[in-house]
């Protein structure tokens, strides 16, 4: 029970603030009080188009530090000096790599060597061997903030088998 505050029957539609606090189901609250009430809109949504009102567009701030490095090159990668790599990469620049992944050609492996890394988890294995005729070759690409490209391109070109 209630007791004064609302004087039997809730009868007559009254607004929010009237009932500061209850939590009588009678009184056709919805459960989302701190939400926007049952609106529903994904504030994630990427679309351009969209209007709603829920994306307030005149703060909206890109992180512009975010960027992408890619690696091509032709030719094998020694195992160890890969190892050593992978090491460095996750141990000085794990916390500002957010994504990375690659298909690399490991000297004395038949198979593409494919990894990827999230943050500082990282995983590869053998996977499909090289075709006949292919080119054994090395791509990757690292996402991440700050990251420095020309470092990542000579570090990455020191696993290179001579």
């Amino acid at each position: 029970g209630h007791g004064g505050g609302h004087g039997g029957g809730h009868g007559g539609g009254h607004g929010h603030d009237d009932c500061g606090g209850c939590d009588d189901p009678s009184h056709g609250h919805s459960e989302s009080h701190g939400q926007a009430h049952g609106h529903g809109h994904d504030a994630a949504c990427a679309s351009e188009a969209c209007d709603d009102p829920s994306h307030k567009r005149k703060g909206h701030v890109h992180d512009y530090r975010v960027t992408s490095v890619g690696i091509e090159r032709d030719g094998e990668l020694e195992k160890n000096k890969l190892d050593e790599f992978i090491g460095w990469l996750m141990k000085e620049k794990g916390a500002n790599l957010f994504r990375a992944k690659g298909v690399l050609a490991v000297r004395g492996l038949p198979n593409k060597f494919v990894f990827q890394a999230v943050h500082m988890q990282f995983g590869g294995r053998p996977q499909d061997p090289w075709a006949a005729g292919e080119t054994r070759c090395c791509k990757m690409v690292f996402i991440g903030k700050e990251l420095d490209r020309k470092e990542l391109n000579s570090r990455f070109d020191e696993c290179l088998a001579r």
